[in-house]
């Protein structure tokens, strides 16, 4: 009989400890894809390579051959006060560097690892913008090159400066170079940080007060690689049919004019002969 009591005075006790505990693991399971994500965004950030991708992306890559500027892979053999000095000539394009932004580039550069590192740090940007972006849309990037949807900080649009595939009979702008082959020369991640940090000098004085958006970025980087095997419509054949329109119109209004020109003075003539 008191084994009875004893054995039902602690089943109480046992269901509750097996409620908290339940309860307290859920919690905590509930807790964790978070608690990733923000471990993802602080911890596992690599500063260094990521100030790369901002500054130095646009012009250049680390092992994967020359873009604008050259490959930076053979920097891991400068001397440090030469690569100090390189460094700092870069900021005629990028705008003024601090000098502890100088020492983390310089000495990420001199790691050899500097390539693996940037593809790391883009994986981990690329899995941040799908958690916090709109997926990229090659349409609406389309309608940002074209000028069809207004940039959100009232920048230029693109077709203002630069021709590239899609863009209808018409072509786009001489100001800047075609960019058919963009997509192919940068890959994704470095045309999208490119494109967001302006780090094309004209370009960068033409937005500096009118910044393009990450989102912009992505939309644009898209489109550019929706059209990547798309050879640029030059516009010269439909403006040269054009001219020779033109002139052929002029040639018949000139002939007309000119062939009634004296038909008053003739009849006057022979009005008198007569």
């Amino acid at each position: 009989m008191g084994i009875r009591i004893k054995y039902k005075l602690k089943q109480p006790l046992s269901f509750k400890l097996f409620i908290s505990i339940s309860s307290a693991l859920i919690c905590f399971i509930i807790s964790l894809p978070s608690y990733s994500i923000e471990t993802m965004r602080q911890i596992q950030e690599d500063k260094a390579a990521k100030l790369f991708i901002l500054k130095c992306s646009g012009c250049h890559t680390v092992g994967g051959g020359a873009l604008v500027g050259p490959d930076l892979k053979r920097a891991s053999t400068f001397q440090p006060n030469d690569l100090l000095r390189a460094i700092l000539r870069m900021q005629e394009q990028v705008g003024p560097l601090g000098k502890e932004e100088t020492d983390e580039l310089a000495k990420f550069l001199k790691d050899g690892t500097a390539s693996e590192r940037i593809e790391q740090e883009n994986q981990r940007i690329a899995k941040l913008q799908e958690a916090s972006l709109e997926l990229p849309d090659a349409r609406t990037g389309r309608e940002l090159f074209l000028g069809i949807k207004l940039f959100k900080n009232n920048g230029l649009s693109c077709i203002s400066c630069h021709n590239v595939a899609g863009v209808g009979k018409w072509g786009g702008g001489k100001l800047g170079p075609s960019l058919e082959n963009i997509y192919r020369k940068f890959g994704e991640h470095n045309l999208a940080s490119a494109i967001e940090n302006c780090n094309w000098k004209i370009m960068r004085e033409a937005y500096k007060n009118h910044p393009i958006t990450k989102q912009e970025a992505i939309h644009l980087t898209d489109f550019f690689k929706s059209i990547r095997n798309e050879p640029a419509r030059e516009a010269w054949m439909f403006y040269l049919g054009l001219s020779g329109l033109g002139c052929l119109f002029l040639y018949i209004a000139v002939a007309l004019f000119y062939k009634n020109r004296l038909k008053g003075v003739r009849k006057k003539l022979g009005k008198e002969v007569k």
